[in-house]
């Protein structure tokens, strides 16, 4: 009888250690340096156009500016594709001029030093993604009854850094489910005496 007090206790206090001790090593909020490994960055930048409207910016349009924006940051090429990785979305909304999109860029470790350096000139240079555009409707056909719209100016970019989250493998949850399993079992022999 006292083994089996002993053996739920050691098992018992083994789970708890095991389940307390695991740190997925996602860090919310971090300021690390865009590239640092085992991070991703994200861009968030918003680009104003002086020709069409916000409801023009749906299906392959949406999707040939998502992807010249890509191009501009180096995380997408017209051979390649989104480079591992990373990607982007956008948002159309009202503006002074005609309207704006903000797009928000994922890059990963290799990619995000050279996509912070273009976002930011981008700022400067709204032009760079006219020239993406084109680009990108020229090397697909799918693309080539499309009227790009004329970029007037982009904002700053904000850009976050933080650790890409980590995920618990099968064989650590599966361990501590076997313990969980070894704790009640010794739990039953213990009422069965």
């Amino acid at each position: 009888m006292k083994f089996s007090v002993i053996a739920l206790a050691l098992c018992v206090a083994a789970v708890s250690a095991y389940s307390s001790g695991y740190n997925s090593g996602y860090t919310s909020g971090s300021s690390a340096t865009p590239g640092t490994a085992g991070t991703q960055t994200t861009i968030v930048q918003k680009l104003s156009f002086s020709s069409g409207t916000t409801a023009d910016w749906t299906g392959s349009l949406k999707t040939l500016g998502e992807q010249a924006y890509g191009k501009v940051l180096g995380t997408w090429t017209t051979s390649a594709g989104w480079a591992t990785g990373c990607s982007c979305s956008s948002v159309a909304s009202t503006s002074r001029r005609a309207y704006a999109v903000t797009f928000t860029a994922v890059a990963s470790a290799s990619t995000a030093a050279n996509a912070n350096t273009q976002a930011t000139a981008l700022a400067s240079n709204v032009a760079a993604f006219t020239t993406a555009a084109n680009a990108v409707k020229a090397a697909n056909t799918a693309y080539s009854s499309i009227t790009l719209p004329t970029a007037s100016s982009a904002a700053a970019a904000t850009v976050t850094t933080a650790a890409v989250p980590s995920t618990v493998s099968g064989a650590a949850a599966l361990s501590t489910s076997i313990m969980a399993m070894a704790v009640a079992a010794l739990a039953a022999l213990q009422v069965r005496q």
